[in-house]
This record gives structure tokens, sequence and C-alpha cells, in this order.
């Protein structure tokens, strides 16, 4: 079986940042459930804005592994950018957020 050659718009990045993204929405499953688990009982704002990004997270993820692997007319790097910083600073706020 021969591999469909990667269009030009498309960064070549290295396998393990695919399983990187593949490992993500796993996690933000986790914290999904451990959110709705902690809102049941005591609705903190910070454990709502938790569930939202891990929501956010799973969006993004699908988005840049379907992008990067199945359609690439999708792909666009800025927009692969600024999701990363845009995901990059959900959540350092929300570290905080639950920290506190």
């Amino acid at each position: 079986m021969s591999q469909r050659p990667r269009p030009a718009h498309v960064l070549a990045v290295p396998r393990w940042t695919l399983i990187i993204h593949v490992v993500q929405p796993v996690l933000a499953v986790a914290i999904l459930g451990l959110d709705a688990y902690g809102i049941r009982w005591i609705p903190y704002n910070a454990l709502i804005y938790s569930l939202v990004v891990a929501i956010c997270t799973l969006g993004v993820c699908a988005y840049l592994l379907v992008s990067q692997l199945f359609l690439h007319q999708m792909y666009n790097m800025y927009v692969v950018l600024g999701l990363h910083l845009w995901m990059l600073l959900f959540w350092i706020v929300d570290l905080g957020l639950v920290a506190n």
C-alpha cells in the first residue's frame, strides 16, 4: 500500500506529535469525567471552566487529527497555530483556577 503524498501546504510534523494529539482526547475525557463528578456535588466556577476547556480540547484535537491525516484541504497553518496558542492559554488559566 502506498501512502498519498502530503500536499505542500500541510506542514510535515514528526510522528510523535500525532501520537500526542491522540493521547490528548483520552486525558480530556478523564478530566471531563472528574469535572462532571465534582460539579454534581459542588458546582464551582473553576470546575465548570475546566469542563468547557476539556470539551474544547476534544474539538481542537479532532480538527488537528482530521486535517493533518485525512482532509488536507481543511488544514491551515495559521489556524493550527492559533488553536495551539488558544488551548495553551486556556489550560494555563484552568490550572491556576483549579489549583486555587
